[in-house]
């Protein structure tokens, strides 16, 4: 009688990467992780308060999320991105990130856009 559910973590585990992912709760459909996590600041390394990101994975650039003091640039996208960074008075600032995957998610990479002033 324990063989269903062992088949069933089984086949869960494999569709997640074939890890022992079918524990890991971050490995739950539904649960995306950011691509990009980004920071914008000025050229003294403060945050830009009125900054704007956008990303692009080769498509149409979209809005990224802004949370705190930080943008949240696509979920589970991977591949390379293009992040782009602008704020009134600065000088606008594009960068690519490629970004992997654990097998279930992406791994969110971390980047800080210095904004030179005009």
């Amino acid at each position: 009688m324990r063989l269903r559910p062992v088949l069933a973590l089984a086949a869960f585990a494999a569709a997640c990467g074939g890890t022992d992912k079918g524990t890991d709760s971050s490995c739950i459909e539904g649960a995306a992780e950011p691509s990009v996590q980004v920071v914008v600041t000025d050229a003294t390394g403060s945050p830009l308060s009125d900054a704007n990101v956008t990303w692009s994975a080769g498509g149409e650039a979209q809005d990224c999320d802004l949370v705190s003091n930080q943008f949240l640039c696509g979920m589970d996208d991977t591949g390379t991105i293009t992040i782009t960074g602008s704020a009134p008075g600065h000088v606008d600032k594009s960068e690519d990130i490629t970004v992997e995957s654990d097998g279930c998610h992406a791994i969110t990479e971390l980047t800080t856009l210095r904004l030179d002033p005009e």
